[in-house]
């Protein structure tokens, strides 16, 4: 009898355990962070320095984040139509934010990697990109934009920062891209 009761006390133990342990402590997180999406309630700067934070996504029906990089072609050569796909669909409450990941702002306004700020702005101008696009801080590196490892990555938002449909990886052309969007916006 004994043989039999020591290992159903042993899977007790650590059944117990494992639930304890693999929970986490998501009952810290700030209602802003819960409430602010994917990407937390995060605070950073744009390309020309200003202030942005998650509050960029309210106000529009449906927000692509394309995560980008100063190296990627696909992500250079796409940019054009997306600038196109900004302009025509703006009037439909919709919006495009680029994040080039290569481009890490620190807390004090200095860049963490040398050489590739001025990259990007000079990807942003031969390109014609005039949609917002945001410098990675901390508070992004920490959310889900942090763990992109293939670029270009597309995210589609909700204003309250929540996923809608799918994410994409790779470049689309013009008209994929488009019918992705009038599929979400329908």
């Amino acid at each position: 009898m004994k043989k039999r009761i020591l290992p159903i006390l042993i899977a007790a133990v650590i059944f117990c355990l494992t639930l304890t342990a693999c929970g986490g402590n998501k009952a810290t997180e700030s209602n802003a962070t819960k409430d602010a999406g994917i990407f937390g309630a995060f605070q950073s700067v744009d390309m020309e320095g200003n202030k942005v934070d998650y509050t960029v996504l309210q106000g529009k029906k449906l927000t692509m984040v394309n995560a980008w990089a100063t190296f990627c072609g696909p992500c250079i050569n796409e940019m054009p139509d997306l600038e196109k796909i900004s302009k025509e669909y703006a009037d439909k409450g919709f919006q495009i934010v680029g994040f080039p990941i290569d481009v890490v702002v620190n807390a004090d306004g200095t860049y963490a990697n040398d050489g590739t700020f001025e990259e990007a702005e000079k990807v942003i101008k031969d390109t014609g990109v005039t949609y917002t696009n945001i410098l990675l801080s901390d508070s992004l590196i920490e959310s889900e934009l942090g763990e992109v490892y293939t670029i270009p990555t597309t995210y589609f938002l909700d204003e309250n920062g929540k996923q809608i449909g799918d994410v994409y990886v790779g470049s689309k052309s013009y008209d994929d891209w488009c019918s992705i969007i009038d599929s979400l916006l329908a």
